[in-house]
């Protein structure tokens, strides 16, 4: 349903284009700034889009 249009950015079933991460993409950009502070969550927003909350604390 998703579809690439390049250099991350997705066009999105409700219309929008939005840049894309995935978890590994978060985990290795995570080791550059810090540790987590929490665990990644993901929320998906039926089936339209996904929200993503990066908890990340300074070291």
């Amino acid at each position: 349903m998703i579809k690439p249009l390049g250099n991350g950015r997705h066009l999105l079933p409700d219309g929008s284009t939005r840049f894309l991460v995935n978890q590994d993409t978060l985990l290795k950009l995570t080791s550059n700034y810090g540790k987590l502070h929490e665990p990644i969550k993901t929320t998906n927003v039926q089936n339209l889009r996904c929200m993503t909350t990066w908890c990340v604390q300074k070291m």
